[in-house]
């Protein structure tokens, strides 16, 4: 829905809440990326990183890498600050 309206900034929370979900899941490449593609996403729109999603990605970072060793965390982050929104977002669906 927020794609749809055009809410960046909620869709970049939903990329980073939908990290959080596989990350608990232990799916932490997936969960690596989709954070990864989150904060670069800011970035690339000029968007401030809120403070609630700032703590939420240092507690994640903190739990992927102790899912992933450090080439594994590496390279699935390399890979999520790739995306662009539509791709991360289709990564988040499953698509």
């Amino acid at each position: 829905l927020h794609v749809e309206l055009g809410s960046t900034d909620h869709v970049l929370d939903g990329l980073s809440r939908a990290a959080y979900t596989h990350a608990h899941a232990g799916r932490g490449r997936l969960a690596a990326q989709l954070l990864s593609a989150s904060l670069a996403l800011h970035e690339e729109a000029g968007l401030a990183v809120p403070l609630y999603q700032r703590r939420r990605a240092d507690e994640l970072a903190e739990m992927l890498h102790g899912q992933l060793d450090d080439a594994a965390f590496t390279q699935a982050w390399e890979e999520g600050a790739g995306l662009s929104l539509d791709e991360a977002v289709a990564l988040a669906l499953g698509e």
